[in-house]
């Protein structure tokens, strides 16, 4: 999941990567995933001492059902190219 400020607009990709067993296929994410991913990082911002708001999140989902966010700060890629 990207999401991204972009000219004070929050921008968030339609469409993630979903690896299964090594294979990569595009997921498309609903409205509704979209929001509660930009829910979550407006919270985690809030809370955050610097203020940062991460721009890529990663979520691993294991076949036990077990599951690990990841989270970067870095320049999303697929939005990227909205800022140019």
């Amino acid at each position: 999941m990207e999401i991204d400020d972009i000219d004070g607009e929050i921008v968030s990709s339609e469409e993630s990567d979903l690896w299964v067993n090594g294979e990569s296929k595009e997921l498309d994410l609903t409205f509704e995933a979209s929001e509660y991913f930009e829910k979550l990082r407006e919270i985690m911002t809030q809370n955050d001492r610097e203020n940062r708001a991460w721009t890529i999140c990663d979520l691993e989902i294991q076949n036990n059902g077990q599951f690990k966010f990841t989270f970067s700060y870095d320049e999303p890629p697929r939005l990227a190219t909205l800022k140019e």
